[in-house]
Formats: C-alpha cells, structure tokens, sequence
C-alpha cells in the first residue's frame, strides 16, 4: 500500500511560517557560534586540575565569559567571535594569564594551559614568555611594566627563549605590560591585577591584527 505523507492543516501553516521568520531573523541565532576550550594541567606532573576558574575578556566589548574545569581538567565556553586574553586561576597554582587568541566564527580554539605550582615560585613573582605569531620566541624584546597604583614604571629585557621575570614585592598589583620590539616600536600590552599570588604571563607579540585593540584589564 502506497504511504501518502500527512498533509499539513491550513490553520498551521502561517503558524509556520511565522516561526521560521522569527529564527532567520533572530540576531543571536544567525550569529556563528564561537567558543574557547583547553585542558588545564600542573607544571612537572602534568596532572589535570579540577576546579580552576577559566575567565575569557574580549577585548574589543570588555565582556567576559567563564567557565571551571572539570575532573578531567578540561574547560570549554561559548563567545562571541573576536580576540580574548585569559585568565586561569587554581587555588594551589599562581595565575596564568594568555593572549590574544583570535576567535573567528565557527571556530573553537583549544588550548593546553600549564600552571605553576603557587610553594615553587613564590607570591610576588612576575614570570613570562613572549613569542613570535609564527611560534618562535621574542628575543631581546622590551617588557615596560607599570604599577598602575603607584605610577612606578619598570623595564626588563626577554631573553633568548623569549622569557622574563621579576620580583614584585608586593601582591594585588594591577599592572600595565607593554611589549616593545628590538627596535623600540609598541608591538602589544595587556593589563592585569596579580592578586596574592606569583604571576605567569604568555603573550603573542608583533602582530597588527591583534594588538591594535589595545590593552583589556583581566581580574
């Protein structure tokens, strides 16, 4: 016997209609989804941390997006599409601090996030990495570091693996970084408070696209 599809009701069909209207129309449902994800693990043992807050701060709106990491150490969000710094924060870890990672549409990076045990570096400790947008290191790079409370201004240089440190001397320190290349030329900054406990910063220099946006403030 020949199965005839069922035949919709004339009553239904501007009903329908309507709602497919309203979907095409729907702002935040024709928006590509976005979103960020990364596996958080601890220096040496490369154990998963479970509980650590993940904080993700547009910089173009200032808007932020959260999300914790499971058993599995493991953390994923939905954003709008745009750059982000991050911020990962552990209850036994000194705070890690990343960026900018580009989201277009449709895309979700994923990151693997290493934090530093907190009795191993200290309280007051600035630590940080800076590289290349091809992955290399930034060699010889200046750091310019100011103490937004006290309007203190301080310099260090990067070294041949792109790492920098210095003792802060004090904790919850909201800081300015600026990234200058060899040359003396801006090239990235990033704002961010060091709470009461030793900082680690890893940050992509020299590309356009990404730091003409200027610093965002990361708590």
């Amino acid at each position: 016997m020949e199965m005839k599809p069922p035949r919709l009701k004339p009553s239904r069909i501007p009903f329908l209609v309507a709602t497919v209207v309203f979907f095409l129309a729907s702002p935040a449902l024709a928006q590509a989804p976005a979103g960020l994800s990364g596996i958080v693990k601890a220096e040496l043992s490369f154990a998963r941390v479970e509980g650590a807050l993940a904080q993700a701060t547009n910089r173009q709106t200032g808007r932020t997006y959260q999300a914790v990491t499971d058993a599995r150490g493991y953390f994923a969000m939905a954003v709008e599409p745009g750059v982000y710094d991050l911020a990962v924060l552990g209850d036994e870890y000194i705070s890690h601090f990343e960026g900018p990672i580009a989201v277009t549409p449709n895309s979700i990076p994923s990151l693997e996030v290493v934090l530093y045990n907190l009795d191993a570096v200290g309280s007051s400790l600035l630590i940080g990495t800076l590289f290349m947008p091809d992955g290399w290191p930034a060699a010889d790079w200046t750091v310019e570091i100011t103490d937004l409370d006290q309007g203190t201004v301080s310099w260090l240089m990067t070294n041949e693996i792109g790492d920098f440190s210095t003792t802060l001397g004090r904790t919850g320190v909201p800081l300015l970084l600026e990234f200058l290349n060899p040359g003396g030329d801006p090239a990235g900054s990033i704002e961010l408070t060091t709470r009461d406990r030793g900082t680690r910063v890893l940050f992509t220099v020299g590309d356009g696209f990404r730091n003409i946006r200027g610093p965002s403030r990361i708590e």
